[in-house]
């Protein structure tokens, strides 16, 4: 009788503790996400907490003896309601990924739960200032993406500071460990402040580019090359303003939905881990050539299913799918650009050579 040494036992047992988690996490998400139970479950407390972030928000604007106030998710003025402020104000998704880094890192426990603290404090603090800052210029921008993108800006240059703190303590462990060479993310280690500076330019250009221009030319142009296309294809539609207009519904533009965030993003990646030289540039220019065709193409899209159906709603969001497609696309080029032309593919190149 044959017996499997107790390390292959043990291993074998851990790769399916490890299966067993991830088919029961992603069992969870599709069953949150079919039958829209994320909305009991995280909406109420999201809900919670930007209420207690406005209450503070509230007490610190009586202190600075504001005209304005706030009640609930209401900002108001002396002669009445002013705006709303909602969960975008939190900047949650970049709070949960600097979280995410924080637990990912090989460190100890103590060190990781007293970051996440430190991590929470701050997303509080900044949320309340940031709320705070854009109440102030309520009066003077009539945009409320505007006045959104106005506290935002330190915010997010605050959540960066807390990440390159980490990185910081945490050098040794992320970038020299077995595991990172192995995988070659020494890469990132070399490359460090070139990254911390193009993602801090990220921050500020999109902030300030969204929040202060409305770019009325760019998406007349944009929605002229598919109101041609439409009526190529017998769906009569024009273009007023920010609308492209049909016969039935009509699709407005929003600036977030110009695609300049996956854009940049998208040139961040390719600058961040490329030479700078001519194939570098030639592939961001013709990379964001395509994602504005996909724009396009999405409009489309879009267009003709609020034609046919009517909302945007049917099984899933429609309107979300298309941003998939495009996240797909993005993905796709990185991978091509990874594959074919990137620091990292040369340097395991030059790995094997030697």
């Amino acid at each position: 009788m044959e017996f499997s040494p107790l390390s292959r036992i043990k291993l074998n047992r851990k790769k399916l503790q490890i299966l067993l988690i991830a088919v029961s996490i992603l069992l969870f998400v599709i069953a949150i996400y079919r039958y829209s139970l994320h909305t009991v479950i995280t909406g109420n407390l999201v809900d919670a907490y930007l209420t207690f972030v406005g209450q503070t928000a509230n007490w610190l604007l009586n202190i600075l003896n504001s005209k304005y106030s706030i009640s609930g998710h209401e900002v108001y003025y002396e002669t009445g309601l002013a705006t709303a402020i909602d969960s975008n104000y939190l900047l949650l998704k970049r709070t949960l990924v600097l979280i995410a880094v924080c637990w990912i890192t090989p460190s100890k426990a103590v060190s990781k739960l007293s970051f996440t603290g430190l991590i929470l404090l701050v997303n509080m603090l900044g949320s309340v200032v940031n709320i705070v800052v854009a109440v102030q210029f309520v009066a003077h921008f009539s945009d409320v993406d505007t006045i959104r993108y106005i506290g935002r800006l330190p915010f997010e240059l605050l959540l960066l500071s807390l990440l390159i703190i980490w990185i910081r303590l945490n050098r040794e462990n992320l970038f020299r460990s077995k595991f990172a060479k192995k995988y070659r993310l020494d890469f990132l280690d070399n490359n460090l402040r070139r990254i911390i500076v193009a993602i801090a330019i990220y921050i500020v250009l999109s902030n300030i580019l969204l929040g202060f221009f409305k770019y009325t030319i760019w998406i007349n142009f944009l929605f002229s090359i598919s109101a041609w296309i439409l009526n190529l294809l017998n769906y009569p539609a024009w273009v007023e303003s920010h609308l492209l207009v049909g016969e039935n519904y009509s699709i407005h533009m929003a600036r977030g939905c110009l695609g300049f965030n996956t854009m940049m993003l998208f040139t961040l990646m390719v600058y961040i881990t490329g030479k700078n030289n001519r194939t570098m540039w030639l592939f961001i220019f013709v990379g964001v050539i395509i994602l504005n065709l996909s724009n396009i193409t999405r409009f489309v899209l879009l267009f003709i299913h609020l034609q046919n159906r009517g909302q945007y709603v049917l099984s899933v969001d429609i309107h979300d799918l298309y941003n998939y497609v495009i996240y797909g696309i993005v993905f796709l080029l990185w991978i091509i650009w990874f594959e074919k032309y990137s620091y990292i593919k040369r340097e395991k190149k030059r790995v094997k050579i030697d």
